[in-house]
């Protein structure tokens, strides 16, 4: 199920920045480090940590293409209203 949400999202990525996609890449990659690092480290405290699985590494990959998507949406909106200002 993670497997297929993560496919999901990456569209929606791909459809959502169009040709800066490659351009975001870098930043979909730190991203995802940063949400299975962030995740790892609290489920390591709390003792949930078992091991690391595909399905953990598509959850990661997916919240971080939602974030990334939502970065991406609120820099259009400040840049049309800069340029609705101007």
């Amino acid at each position: 199920m993670h497997f297929i949400g993560s496919i999901l999202w990456f569209l929606v990525y791909l459809l959502n920045h169009e040709e800066k996609s490659i351009e975001r890449l870098p930043l979909l990659a730190a991203l995802t480090l940063a949400a299975s690092l962030i995740f790892t480290f609290f489920s390591k405290i709390f003792n949930l940590f078992h091991a690391y699985t595909v399905e953990d590494f598509c959850a990661y990959f997916a919240l971080a293409c939602i974030i990334d998507n939502f970065i991406f949406i609120y820099q259009n909106k400040n840049k049309e209203k800069e340029n609705k200002v101007k």
